[in-house]
């Protein structure tokens, strides 16, 4: 697999030049298995259609748990897909933005439904998957904690360790 990556960064930045460099966890390695052949392009348009699914689910789910109605739903999803721009470096970049706010919106919306250690564990994985979601569990704390929610908490915080945990061991 990381042979294959290798050559589809290295086609990647000859055909996009002013993207992002590739940095890779093992776990987004595991992730972008299933888009891994010979064919760069093919590989590239399965991605950037499952992401674009994940960025549309994270919008609905994230839409859903603030209680929006369908019409505000389908304005912001419009509003998000034709004017913000991050859509669209993701789209060249092929990067995993889109794919952390789908993620993102099925952990609030578990937790909405007060499966709070599923939806923290998919946050522990999307850590180990991108560091950059490393403060988010402190955020998802902050409810629990200030309604002094002990049991909650402590689902959420072992959610976050199981997610850890199977990143480290599901790549394996």
């Amino acid at each position: 697999i990381s042979s294959v990556l290798r050559h589809a960064i290295i086609y990647s930045n000859q055909t996009y030049p002013h993207h992002l460099a590739g940095n890779f966890t093992p776990t987004m390695l595991m992730v972008y298995a299933p888009f891994v052949s010979v064919d760069y392009k093919a590989n590239l348009h399965g991605f950037n259609y499952v992401s674009l699914a994940m960025y549309l689910l994270g919008i609905v789910l994230l839409s859903r748990t603030a209680g929006l109605n369908n019409t505000t739903m389908l304005l912001a999803m419009a509003a998000l897909l034709w004017w913000f721009s991050p859509v669209r470096n993701d789209t060249v970049d092929s990067n995993v933005n889109r794919l952390q706010l789908g993620i993102i919106g099925l952990s609030l919306w578990l937790s909405q439904r007060k499966q709070y250690m599923l939806g923290a564990a998919l946050i522990g994985m999307i850590i180990m998957f991108k560091p950059n979601m490393a403060l988010f569990p402190v955020l998802m704390l902050t409810s629990p904690v200030s309604c002094k929610q002990w049991r909650r908490c402590g689902q959420q915080i072992g959610g976050v360790l199981l997610g850890i945990a199977t990143s480290y061991i599901a790549p394996v």
